[in-house]
């Protein structure tokens, strides 16, 4: 939160600098052509293109991250693949996968990249923005099952709330008849959490 916080200050304060730099121009980059020239010009189109395909970039990864897990279980529930194999990151290092030799997300990568370019290529997109108007309809049913889901889990589920970790070794929690699961108010891995929102807040 403070880094995402930190990184909306900064943010604010550079688009209010460049409003109050550009006073009446119509875009940013007259504003740099008139101080610098045309290197400043040239600049000011290329610095935003790198930018955005930072954020498409990382976009990818994780439509990809998240494409894969479905993929897999469709391919082996639904269509029967029994032998494929769920590669978890987390587990084993992925520059020791040979990633063409078995299901990985190495190729649902490659399948989106055919289906993005392809769809980018129509030149009327007015389907797919309408299409795009269902992601408030989805939202919104996501953070009613999340909120339900989480209310339902606090009806039936032996909660404790703990400082240190190693509290979670306790006698509780090794008892499997109390079932008892553990909320860490401080956790030093933060880091996927706190990626994924400042990665969210620099795509939007």
């Amino acid at each position: 939160m403070i880094i995402t916080f930190t990184s909306f200050v900064i943010s604010y304060y550079t688009c209010a600098l460049i409003i109050k730099c550009a006073k009446n121009d119509t875009d940013y980059v007259f504003t740099l052509k008139k101080y610098y020239g045309k290197t400043g010009f040239y600049l000011g189109i290329i610095g935003p293109v790198i930018l955005i395909f930072g954020a498409l970039t990382a976009y990818f990864i994780i439509i990809v991250q998240s494409f894969y897990p479905l993929v897999y279980v469709f391919l082996k529930e639904v269509c029967g693949i029994k032998s494929l194999r769920y590669i978890n990151r987390s587990e084993e290092p992925t520059f020791k996968i040979d990633h063409f030799t078995t299901f990985s997300p190495s190729y649902v990568s490659i399948f989106l990249f055919v289906v993005l370019v392809s769809i980018s290529m129509k030149k009327d997109l007015t389907i797919f923005m309408k299409m795009g108007s269902i992601g408030g309809t989805c939202l919104t049913i996501m953070i009613t099952f999340t909120v339900s889901y989480g209310i339902y889990s606090l009806t039936n589920t032996n909660y404790r709330t703990v400082l240190d970790p190693a509290e979670a070794n306790s006698s509780d929690a090794l008892d499997p008849v109390k079932d008892m699961h553990f909320l860490f108010m401080f956790n030093s891995k933060y880091s996927g959490l706190a990626g994924l929102l400042c990665t969210g807040y620099f795509i939007h």
